[in-house]
Parts: C-alpha cells; structure tokens; sequence
C-alpha cells in the first residue's frame, strides 16, 4: 500500500495499525458497505410504494428515493475505494478475528442484549423488560 500524498492525509483507523488488520479492516469495510447498499436499494424499492396525493406531482416517494439514490452512489464509492486497499493490503495472520472478537465483546454483548430487549418488549412488557436490559447491560460493564 502506498503512502498517502501530502493532500491525502492518512484515515485516523490507518493510524497506529499494523499492515496485517488493514486488509481486515478493508474487508469489513467492504461487507458492511455492502450490507448498506442492500437495505438502501431495498429501501429504495418501498419508498416507490408510498402512496401518491393530487398535490404532489411527484410524489410521495420521490425525495426519499433521491435521497436512497445518493445513499447508494456514496456506498458504492466507498466499496470501490475499499476494494483497492483490499487488494493493496497484506493478508492478516491467523486468530486476527477471535482477537478482534475479544476486543469487542463488550459493544457486541450489548448489541446481542439489544437484540434480545427488542424481541422482549412484546413478551414481557416494556417495563420488565427495559429492567432487565438495563440490569443486565450495567452487569456486563461491571464485570468486564
């Protein structure tokens, strides 16, 4: 990978991080934008269905899908700008995403939590259920 010019200065995530997680990062950069482009094109796909009013000639749904529109195109950029680092960076060593795991277990053992208050609003009410998120999350981060 080259050094950036003086113009381009280098990514605050380039900083600091040795060649084998940048290919790591670039991956993850690449699935999550991919991830995006998916929803916003579905998205994009919904917003056609808005229903449509006399006084809008063009319709309810025609700002929310320029503004998906744009979405997209920015995404799309940043893969491609991804995919270049991808193949410039080295391969990473073995055990780089259990340790990337590890190093994450907090902000992913909230976002499971999440997940699990979400299906248990409905189940359990959201008293019991935001108790038991909170309890649960301030647990996590006293025991971590």
């Amino acid at each position: 990978m080259s050094s950036p010019t003086p113009s381009q200065p280098p990514r605050s995530e380039d900083r600091g991080v040795d060649h084998e997680t940048r290919s790591a990062t670039a991956l993850a950069h690449l699935i999550l934008n991919g991830a995006l482009v998916v929803l916003f094109a579905f998205l994009f796909v919904q917003a056609g269905a808005l229903p449509s009013s006399m006084w809008e000639p063009l319709g309810a749904g025609s700002f929310p899908r320029l503004i998906l529109l744009v979405l997209i195109l920015i995404n799309l950029g940043i893969m491609a700008q991804e995919w270049r680092r991808y193949r410039a960076a080295t391969s990473a060593s073995p055990g780089l995403a259990r340790r990337w795991l590890w190093c994450h277990r907090l902000a992913l053992g909230v976002l499971a939590l999440f997940a699990l208050y979400i299906v248990g609003v409905p189940l359990l009410g959201f008293r019991l259920a935001s108790l038991l998120f909170l309890a649960l999350a301030q647990l996590g981060v006293i025991s971590r």
